[in-house]
């Protein structure tokens, strides 16, 4: 049962790091719950692409546009970019 906080929490910022997501290179973000509704923001893109969101399993086919839900492997997602670019993730739900 996924709950909505009463505020979105940003739990990632690649900028603050001074990395950015790399094409190929997926990225594994912690999160406390076995399902999420994430906001993604892509930030200074290098070039036009996408993301995809994933916990368990195999990638996706699919890319993933500003709310994504998904189901975490064991409180852990996979966030992948086609361009190198930030990324900006805030919690909205979760459960």
């Amino acid at each position: 049962n996924v709950k909505t906080l009463q505020r979105p929490e940003r739990i990632l910022d690649t900028r603050n790091a001074g990395v950015p997501l790399r094409p190929g290179r997926p990225l594994e973000v912690s999160i406390l719950g076995n399902e999420v509704v994430v906001n993604l923001t892509v930030v200074a893109p290098a070039s036009a692409g996408y993301l995809v969101a994933w916990g368990s399993g195999d990638r996706p086919a699919t890319s993933n546009v500003n709310l994504a839900r998904v189901m975490t492997d064991d409180g852990v997602m996979r966030v992948e970019s086609t361009a190198t670019c930030h990324l900006v993730v805030d919690l909205q739900a979760a459960g």
